[in-house]
Formats: structure tokens, sequence, C-alpha cells
């Protein structure tokens, strides 16, 4: 296992050193607590170590993504540009997420990681709630079962979601 650094000494000791790699966290609040700037602040650090990442984003676009972590100096168009780091962002057309919307996304994810496996160190799920909502519970046992076996492979998958989920 192997300890990053996030660049912030008290979250670093407060983390026992910094984040662990490989590993399976999910990152837990309420709308607009910061999951999404913990969880950048993390990516960065990863790809400042050499790691590819990928992010799996139903909450933005990769534009405005990447212009959020700028705006927290956090600049990682040239990781993005390399391909480094890739962002897909889930975007449903018309806005409207359905219950079999949200379901099928979330198989999808889940397989997409699974057969792209080769191509990442760490992904990012940011934020699971929405494609978990309406997902029934043997399939999300599933899904942490799959996610289980990417982090003994060696990759760190890191999922955000909201409490209400």
């Amino acid at each position: 296992m192997k300890v990053i650094s996030l660049g912030i000494p008290d979250l670093d000791r407060c983390l026992g050193g910094g984040f662990p790699h490989p590993c399976l966290a999910s990152i837990e609040g309420e709308f607009g607590a910061g999951k999404t700037v913990l969880t950048q602040q993390i990516v960065y650090s990863m790809l400042r170590e050499g790691l590819k990442v990928f992010v799996i984003t139903t909450e933005t676009a990769s534009k405005d993504y990447l212009r959020m972590m700028k705006s927290i100096n956090l600049d990682a168009f040239l990781k993005y540009v390399s391909g480094d780091l890739t962002i897909f962002p889930l975007h449903v057309e018309g806005g409207k997420w359905t219950k079999f919307l949200s379901s099928l996304f979330f198989r999808v994810a889940r397989n997409f990681l699974e057969i792209n496996r080769s191509r990442y160190d760490a992904a990012v799920i940011d934020s699971l709630s929405v494609l978990a909502v309406n997902t029934p519970p043997h399939v999300f046992l599933t899904f942490v079962t799959r996610m289980k076996n990417l982090v003994t492979s060696g990759k760190t998958i890191i999922l955000t979601f909201h409490p209400q989920f």
C-alpha cells in the first residue's frame, strides 16, 4: 500500500499520513458540503504522484470539472490533455432522470470500470447517489463486491454520495 500526501498537512495527519492507494473510499456529505472539492484534492494528489485517474461525474461537464479544480488552485488541464486524467460526464438527454436510466447508468458505470481497469489506477464516481437511488439492494451489493475486486487488483475507487441515499 502506498500513502499519497494530499499536500495539506492537517488533512494528511488526520488520514494517518495521507490517502491510501489502493483502497475503496466513500465520501458522504450533504449537498454543498465539499465532497467534490475533497475528491478533487485527492485526484490532483494522485495525478501528481504519476497515477492515471478516471472521474465519472453526474454533477458537471468535463470543462466545468476542470474549471472548478483550477478555481481551488488544482490546475489539472495538462494532465487531462495528456490522458492521465479522464473525465466522463454522465448527462441525461433533456435532463430528466428516470428509475430506468439511473439503474442502467449504475450498471454501465460498474461494467465500464471493470472493462477499462488497465487504463486507470484510480477511479471516482461523483456522485453515486444519482446512479444508485433506484437500484435494488442485491444489485448495489454486487456493485460493492465488484469495486472491492478492483481494489484487490491494485485500484483505488472513490465514491461520493448524499446521506439520504
